[in-house]
């Protein structure tokens, strides 16, 4: 009896022990997953392309640039396409973004290629919107040659479309690019992805993408918990220091591409980042009709045939003679100065791409930041400037991502 008595006290005991560490197990589980998705909000495939249809994308594009010849038969993977919803701040609120992820569809380890597109208005052209852009269908298909390829929508399109997009705001910029790289490591080990990341990261970007991707690189750079080799980053035709250009750009008599002075003052108001008034620095009737050309629905192209590309018509008299010194405008100084991306002393291996006949972001954008990061100790070997001959801002895209891509072939290559 006393035995039997004991044997039940042991069963007892034994099954309290291992109710206990199967609380235990679940508790560190779910600590785990919760780990693991602090940035990943939800997925979703939303295309899929071929090896032969990449293929397909790459011969397109050689037959107007013979330099892409190359993408043809080094296009050996099938890539999928999602949709990522993932966690980010603006005005020290959290909310959420969206971008898309590209991934080889097979096993292996392979680099992140992180993408930061040009100036955008339109909700629809969002990269998680319109992934049959295509623009974007030739970085999509890249993905094709070995890469894990994000693109952000940015804030203010995507799964943020409530609030309009703060342009040029390296803060909420930074966030939303560093973000999805996290957000896409969560998304590769919770989902079972076969491809994995191989601890290697490439940037890219034009136009307001260039900016955004130099602006990225200084925020990973000096981020002690990012642990990645970033290999490389590219920048076509940015425009970085935003005191210089606006200087620029008030000393023309016509400027083709107006929109972008409006976008910035009107976004930097609208987020309570400027707390000035249109009238201030636009005559009518175009302070009028600004706040309604950004709604979402207009492409800059729509938005410029709303405006003047006179510069003395669309901006004040008062704008045009005291920018640069006038108290009236000290506070736009201070936020063009504060998001101005500036040199510093990179780890990185630094491309700088530029069109000599650009007329939208001045060529000395890109002369002037090569200087500046040779001042700052960067050699020829880890630095280069590129100048596109004959080419415009919108005629360089297209060479600028041919050129990219084969230099990150050749540094993977190099690098093994």
């Amino acid at each position: 009896m006393k035995n039997h008595r004991q044997f039940t006290i042991r069963i007892w005991i034994d099954l309290l022990i291992f109710i206990i560490l199967l609380i235990c197990f679940t508790s560190c589980e779910k600590e785990k997953e919760e780990e693991q998705q602090d940035h990943l909000v939800s997925s979703e495939i939303i295309d899929s392309i071929t090896i032969d249809q990449a293929k397909v994308v790459f011969a397109l594009v050689s037959s107007l640039y013979p330099e892409a010849q190359g993408m043809i038969d080094n296009a050996i993977y099938d890539i999928d396409v999602y949709k990522i919803v993932y966690k980010t701040t603006f005005n020290g609120s959290e909310m959420n973004a969206s971008g898309i992820i590209c991934v080889p569809d097979t096993s292996g380890d392979f680099p992140m290629l992180s993408f930061q597109n040009g100036t955008n208005t339109l909700h629809s052209n969002a990269p998680s919107v319109n992934s049959s852009n295509p623009s974007l269908k030739l970085l999509q298909s890249m993905g094709s040659l070995g890469y894990i390829i994000l693109m952000t929508d940015y804030l203010g399109f995507g799964e943020s479309t409530q609030i309009l997009h703060p342009y040029y705001h390296r803060e909420s910029n930074d966030d939303a690019v560093v973000d999805l790289i996290r957000a896409c490591d969560e998304f590769l080990i919770m989902n079972e992805i076969m491809a994995l990341d191989d601890g290697r990261l490439f940037l890219m970007g034009y136009s307001q993408g260039a900016w955004a991707t130099l602006s990225a690189l200084n925020a990973l750079e000096n981020d002690p918990s990012f642990s990645k080799e970033i290999l490389a980053a590219s920048c076509g035709a940015g425009a970085y220091d935003m005191i210089e250009v606006s200087k620029h750009i008030f000393q023309l008599d016509e400027y083709r591409a107006p929109y972008y002075l409006p976008y910035f003052i009107e976004s930097h108001i609208r987020n309570g980042l400027l707390n000035e008034s249109l009238q201030k620095y636009f005559n009518e009737p175009y302070a009028s009709l600004i706040p309604g050309l950004f709604d979402g629905s207009k492409s800059g192209g729509a938005i410029n045939g709303q405006l003047t590309d006179n510069v003395q018509l669309l901006v004040t008299t008062n704008l045009l003679e005291n920018f640069e010194t006038g108290t009236d405008f000290r506070s736009l100084r201070e936020e063009l100065s504060m998001n101005s991306v500036q040199a510093w002393s990179s780890n990185t291996r630094l491309m700088f791409f530029h069109g000599d006949a650009d007329k939208d972001v001045p060529p000395f954008e890109s002369y002037h930041i090569y200087d500046a990061f040779l001042q700052q100790g960067l050699t020829p070997s880890q630095l280069q400037l590129v100048t596109i001959h004959s080419l415009d801002h919108d005629t360089g895209l297209i060479p600028w991502g041919i050129s990219t891509i084969s230099w990150f072939n050749e540094l993977i290559l190099s690098s093994r």
